[in-house]
């Protein structure tokens, strides 16, 4: 039974849950995949015009950029939002595999989408980020797909095994055979080679996928009764990305460069560094907000939320762009062609930019809430 407590004069209440069983969502999560979708989609445009300095765009082969974070923070909210996070697998797990082929049905056809748009309308297509005809949107379809595989054929506990195993034997083949010699050659005679960074990342991606989908079944979907078990996740979160972060900069410096092109361990450890730090900061956050509640406010402690009985739609942006995410991620795309054909953002003034950008955000935020209402 829920149990609410009254603040000493402030009307505030807080809305204890005597949970025992995990919630299949948070409201965090909810605005965590927002926000990324709706920063990814500001930084493709953006990073077009004159006016945002280059290191903001993708590295060509290594380094830390952050058009670099996009891919990876996707592969991560997808894991964390999968059945398999949520330990909610069909008895018959191949249903799964068919599902995830189901679901991958509109990554494909962004996929095309953004293949039309480089072939017909000749939009812009730097071939050592993914390749000739392979794109973001079909290394998110693949890594999908395999993952169910994945988890199909290995029992569901053993999923951080695989990716350990996975991610270091595609290091090794990076390191010591002569697979980074041909990713890094200008072959491009046939389809694999044409294709050659967009094929092999995925192999990292499967691994980063595995391991933010473990992690979150071990650290995030479990009952919560208090706000002392939120600061054991969060110091938790912390902890693991303290050591990821050291892993990260051990590898970068003496083994292999971070690489967001081919995906190579370096960067696997350093996207799931910011994932967890990114959870380990969401909880500070959601502390600092219970401790602060504002008058006629409540608190979920199984997940962890504050809701506001004078506004409960607060939050319907980030629950609208969260629903929608395709759909806005296809309308950005089409525009970002558009401003690119008959706009030339690298010539244009910073107003231009300015006013340009303001727009295209609020287009995609209005069409998203339209959608949503």
């Amino acid at each position: 039974q829920p149990v609410s407590t009254k603040g000493h004069g402030k009307g505030v209440a807080r809305k204890r849950n005597i949970a025992k069983v995990a919630p299949y969502d948070y409201p965090a999560l909810t605005s965590a995949r927002a926000q990324v979708i709706l920063m990814t989609v500001f930084g493709i445009l953006a990073v077009d015009f004159a006016t945002v300095p280059r290191y903001f765009a993708k590295t060509e082969k290594t380094g830390f950029s952050p058009m670099d974070l996009g891919v990876g923070a996707f592969v991560i909210i997808v894991a964390v939002s999968s059945r398999e996070a949520k330990n909610i697998l069909p008895a018959n797990r191949w249903q799964n595999v068919g599902k995830a082929l189901r679901g991958s049905i509109a990554l494909v056809i962004l996929g095309l989408v953004r293949l039309f748009m480089v072939t017909v309308l000749n939009y812009q297509n730097p071939v050592h980020e993914y390749g000739v005809h392979w794109n973001f949107f079909f290394t998110l379809a693949c890594t999908r797909v395999l993952t169910s595989v994945v988890y199909a054929t290995v029992p569901i506990h053993l999923d951080w095994a695989v990716a350990v195993v996975l991610g270091c034997a595609y290091e090794a083949c990076l390191v010591f055979t002569p697979l980074a010699s041909f990713l890094d050659s200008d072959d491009r005679s046939g389809f694999i080679a044409a294709n050659k960074e967009g094929l092999a990342s995925i192999a990292g991606y499967v691994a980063l996928h595995l391991a933010a989908a473990a992690t979150a079944r071990k650290l995030g979907y479990k009952p919560r009764n208090s706000a002392r078990d939120w600061v054991r996740t969060g110091l938790q979160a912390a902890g693991i990305a303290a050591t990821s972060f050291a892993a990260t900069y051990v590898m970068h410096t003496a083994v292999d460069p971070v690489s967001r092109r081919l995906a190579n361990l370096s960067y696997c450890l350093w996207m799931y560094s910011l994932g967890t730090f990114g959870v380990a900061l969401s909880v500070g956050v959601s502390l600092a907000n219970a401790v602060l509640l504002p008058r006629r406010a409540q608190v979920d402690y199984n997940l962890f939320a504050v809701s506001y009985a004078d506004n409960p739609d607060i939050d319907i942006l980030w629950k609208s762009i969260n629903y929608n995410g395709m759909a806005v991620f296809l309308l950005a795309n089409i525009l970002t062609g558009l401003v690119n054909i008959f706009f030339h953002p690298r010539t244009a003034s910073d107003l231009v930019c300015f006013a340009t950008l303001v727009g295209y955000i609020y287009v995609l935020c209005i069409f998203a809430v339209f959608l949503h209402r």
